[in-house]
């Protein structure tokens, strides 16, 4: 019995150093990697009227959102091209909403009633909407003071035009347009007060035969010098064939035009963009107007075609510096509207409210009630 003991005990013992051998053998389990997590972008859109590679209003709006991604390299940031004012509008802003995008820029005032309806159903969304007058609580605007360098153009205009007509190319009767085009021209009268700007609306953005047809009819009308909103080289031939020379908007073509185009108004909303977005993701954004300036560089005037006589870029260069020191104002009063009507006494200015909502034209603009211009009817002078 006490051999069976001893047996089972020797046995036990060696299982249990073998037991103890195994496990001295096995590493420790290694203690987890942790790992990186993916970062969380912020996502910004952007809703363009225009295509993006139209040399035009749309393209200089998508240089800045390319501007805004360089700055800030936690944004993310997406557009979509041709959308259409109202329903279409609408429905692509609540989509930009849908997808977790945290600020969406309107790139176009013709937006602001669609994304005012928007708006109330995202109240966590910023929207901004460029050149609006109305705002919200997540509804912003922002806007460009284009009518300083415009007045700048028009003094170019003014002097070098020999039939002293003028045809300004615009898309439609919008605030922006209108105090762009009496902008414009006051600077044309100050440098000569017998010229005079006639408009033809074409009624579209898109449609480059609307303005190649508005262009034809304005130079038929004894034009001799042609304004235009937006640059789209298509609508130069009509004027280059017949020698007239041209002033542009949104981007320097003085090397693609080196005859013809006198000077040209440019933007670069990039600071603005940037400026936004970081407040917004401080968490110090506030509803409100955000305006750039020449000072700033949000609008500016390219350089001057070298065919610009020296005395009327020392005038050109003068009244700058007055608009960048702040002693001048493009509109002060006293000031007529084109029906002798006056609307700012001797002294008065216009406040940044009023230039969003401006409605009517300075003395010296003709504005004709005109069709949209097509390709079948010439639009009326």
């Amino acid at each position: 019995m006490n051999r069976l003991r001893l047996a089972i005990g020797i046995v036990l013992l060696l299982t249990l150093t073998i037991a103890v051998a195994g496990c001295a053998k096995k590493k420790a389990a290694p203690a987890p990697v942790p790992q990186p997590q993916p970062v969380k972008l912020f996502k910004v859109a952007f809703v363009y009227i225009g295509m993006v590679n139209d040399k035009g209003w749309a393209q200089a709006q998508d240089q800045g959102r390319q501007y805004l991604e360089k700055l800030l390299p936690d944004v993310e940031t997406s557009y979509v091209e041709a959308v259409n004012p109202g329903d279409d509008a609408e429905l692509m802003l609540a989509e930009l909403a849908e997808k977790g995008n945290r600020v969406i820029f309107a790139t176009d005032s013709s937006y602001s009633d669609a994304v005012l309806e928007v708006a109330k159903r995202y109240p966590k969304t910023v929207f901004m909407v460029c050149s609006g007058a109305k705002t919200a609580p997540n509804v912003g605007v922002y806007a460009g003071r284009m009518y300083q360098p415009r007045y700048l153009a028009g003094l170019v205009a003014g002097k070098m035009t020999g039939q002293g007509l003028i045809g300004y190319v615009a898309a439609d009767p919008g605030p922006g347009e209108i105090r762009d085009i009496d902008a414009f021209t006051l600077g044309v009268q100050m440098a000569n007060p017998k010229a005079r700007v006639q408009v033809v609306w074409t009624y579209s953005r898109l449609e480059t035969q609307y303005e190649k047809d508005a262009v034809t009819s304005l130079i038929e009308d004894g034009a001799d010098i042609i304004v235009q909103q937006r640059d789209d080289p298509a609508v130069r031939p009509p004027a280059s064939e017949r020698a007239i020379h041209f002033i542009g908007s949104n981007g320097d073509l003085l090397q693609q035009a080196p005859l013809d185009d006198l000077v040209t108004t440019g933007w670069d909303w990039g600071p603005i963009f940037a400026a936004t977005v970081k407040a917004v993701q401080d968490g110090t954004w506030s509803s409100g107007q955000v305006w750039g300036d020449m000072a700033s560089h949000t609008v500016d005037l390219a350089p001057l075609n070298p065919i610009v006589p020296e005395d009327v870029a020392a005038l050109v260069e003068s009244q700058k510096k007055q608009l960048l020191q702040g002693t001048k104002d493009v509109f002060v009063g006293p000031l007529k509207d084109q029906h002798g009507v006056v609307r700012l006494k001797a002294g008065q200015r216009l406040t940044d409210s009023q230039l969003l909502t401006m409605d009517w034209f300075v003395a010296g603009v003709k504005t004709p009630p005109s069709p949209p211009a097509t390709a079948k009817s010439r639009p009326t002078p």
